[in-house]
């Protein structure tokens, strides 16, 4: 018989048991603590890569103005930091806006490493100057006392609303704030916010607070003497009876619809610098005089976020006052938003007049443009582009009974990668209604997936007696679609029927296209157009205008004018134009007199 081994008792599996216990407490943690300052270690040379990349950009004249500038320079420096958090859990890198270097800190709100020259191993003290990226409430809550910049659509849909006993400014970043943010504390400090918010409160009794963001109500409560300042946009503003002292300016930057000061006590001040369409009720400003007006790159920027705030600006002259270099910027279209919101609440559009004043927009480029965070354009879906990924780009997003002129882009650098572009312009990517677009030039290079022009991408007429008045504008942009319609000056127009001659007319005149076209089918020296057998496509005139491109596509292309969803011609009427580029093989061809001369 096979004789059986001796097992444990329990009491020596017990001792083996405890044994291991007390390995394990006493190894575990040695194992995490090695682990925890390799990635210490780790983001400590990542922060001073980072802070390299700063000093660098600081040298070249190029510092980084805000946070979203911050995460964009490292993305170009190959740093994939979505919100610059580091490896070991609990840390946190800060960037000193003041100062434009990175501190990294530990969960113990000990400094491990500053660009700041802050000792290791030294308490961190919390200021306004250092701005963190956070996703929620609870990282504010973890780390009160700090500057914050919104990394994630959580936060900004949080309605719960947030409130600062401490000076600390926001930046809602590419999000809206759905919620309220109130400012409490009582010492003298100043705070600044940016970004898109719901509303803004002030019961701060010695505060300087500057608003640069869009804003829906903005209530003064209480504020130091030193002044509420809005450099931003607001839609209301309301100044209550217990804001004693209180000094409110609108500066130059400012807009706001309406002001109600009638509350307001006696020792409160007010001043407009800027835009107020009504202070208790009556005009504050003359808008015959007024103009809006842009120096520089931030202050462009500044107008953009109004417009994506709402202000539509029409009525109003916006003028550019200098040349403005955005290239290395992060670009959002001034006026952003879905065709398919057309008509629809909140739809966003541009209706004032834009006066370049000769002056150059240099760079734009819709490199690091996240659009996921913004409206999604659902047109060109028939042609099997998902909806999810197109979306329209330009200077402009969509302009409507606007007008831009005397306005030349240069080193225009707009290109599909993962996100399919449609309506797509260096001046803008869509319009509506009575639309000039007068004077204007563009440069560099443009590829997209629908509707892609040098000018502007596509012009709907929806309403019948309108005037779209396109004139002495020149497109040097190579173009290229990778679905189709594209052209020189103007990709696409879809134009109302049964407007008057003098109403209904959608003229193009003295344009001139230098640039070569490539689509995948309808490409046109100077414009497609639609006559599809619908209502649209009607009433059509261009004169004057010259093609000295080459034009490709296997189908439908045209010196001056390439039909889109037709063969007629009857339409068009083409006057004293001129085409040398050349025309590729397509089945369907019209030379520079719109005359068909190959189906």
């Amino acid at each position: 018989m096979k004789k059986l081994k001796k097992a444990f008792t329990i009491v020596e599996l017990v001792i083996v048991i405890a044994v291991i216990a007390i390995l394990a407490a006493v190894l575990i943690p040695t194992f995490t603590s090695i682990i925890r300052k390799a990635n210490e270690a780790s983001d400590t040379a990542l922060a001073k890569n980072m802070n390299t990349v700063l000093s660098t950009a600081e040298a070249g004249g190029d510092a980084p103005a805000d946070m979203e500038e911050v995460t964009y320079l490292m993305e170009q420096n190959g740093f994939k930091l979505e919100n610059l958090n580091p490896t070991a859990d609990g840390n946190v890198f800060v960037w000193n806006k003041a100062t434009n270097r990175i501190t990294y800190i530990n969960r113990d709100k000990e400094v491990v490493y500053s660009g700041d020259n802050l000792a290791s191993g030294s308490a961190f003290t919390a200021s306004g100057d250092y701005w963190l990226t956070v996703k929620t409430a609870g990282d504010i809550e973890a780390w009160s006392g700090l500057s914050y910049y919104f990394a994630d659509k959580q936060i900004a849909d949080d309605t719960a609303g947030l409130t600062f006993s401490t000076p600390s400014s926001v930046d809602t970043g590419t999000y809206t704030y759905q919620g309220t943010i109130t400012y409490t504390f009582t010492e003298e400090a100043e705070v600044s916010v940016y970004g898109h918010v719901n509303a803004l409160t002030v019961d701060a009794p010695k505060a300087t607070v500057n608003n640069y963001s869009s804003v829906d109500t903005v209530t003064i409560q209480k504020v130091g003497a030193n002044s509420y300042h809005e450099y931003g946009y607001a839609k209301t503003l309301v100044v209550e009876a217990t804001a004693v002292n209180a000094n409110i300016v609108i500066e130059k930057t400012g807009m706001v619809d309406k002001v109600d000061t009638s509350a307001a006590p006696d020792s409160s001040k007010f001043t407009n610098n800027g835009y107020v369409y009504r202070r208790d009720g009556e005009p504050d400003t003359d808008t015959t005089t007024y103009v809006y007006e842009i120096t520089t790159a931030k202050e462009l920027a500044s107008f953009r976020d109004k417009v994506n705030g709402g202000q539509t600006f029409a009525g109003l002259k916006v003028a550019l006052k200098a040349d403005v270099d955005i290239s290395g910027k992060v670009w959002v279209p001034i006026a952003y938003d879905s065709r398919e919101n057309y008509g629809k609440e909140g739809y966003l559009y541009f209706a004032g007049t834009f006066d370049g004043e000769n002056h150059t927009v240099n760079g734009l480029s819709n490199q690091g443009f996240q659009p996921t965070v913004l409206r999604v354009d659902t047109y060109g879906t028939g042609s099997g582009v998902p909806e999810e990924n197109n979306y329209l780009y330009g200077l402009f997003g969509i302009l409507q009974d606007a007008t831009v002129k005397n306005l030349n882009m240069t080193n225009v650098n707009i290109a599909t990668e993962e996100i399919l572009l449609d309506s797509v312009g260096a001046i803008a990517g869509f319009a509506s209604g009575s639309v000039t677009i007068e004077n204007c030039t563009a440069s560099g290079s443009i590829e997209g997936q629908d509707a892609v022009a040098g000018i502007i991408g596509r012009i709907y007429t929806y309403e019948k007696d309108v005037q779209v008045l396109i004139k002495d504008c020149t497109n040097n942009i190579n173009i290229v679609t990778t679905g189709e319609k594209a052209a020189g000056i103007l990709a696409f127009a879809s134009v109302k029927s049964g407007g008057t001659l003098a109403g209904g007319y959608f003229v193009i005149e003295n344009c001139v296209n230098n640039g070569n076209i490539k689509s995948t089918n309808y490409a046109g020296g100077i414009a497609v157009a639609e006559d599809s057998g619908s209502v649209r496509g009607k009433n059509f005139k261009v004169s004057g205008c010259e093609n000295t491109g080459n034009i490709e596509a296997p189908a439908n292309v045209g010196q001056i004018l390439a039909l889109g969803g037709g063969s007629s011609t009857a339409q068009w009427v083409i006057e004293n134009c001129t085409g040398t580029g050349t025309l590729s093989a397509a089945t369907v061809r019209w030379d520079a007199t719109g005359t068909l001369v190959q189906a």
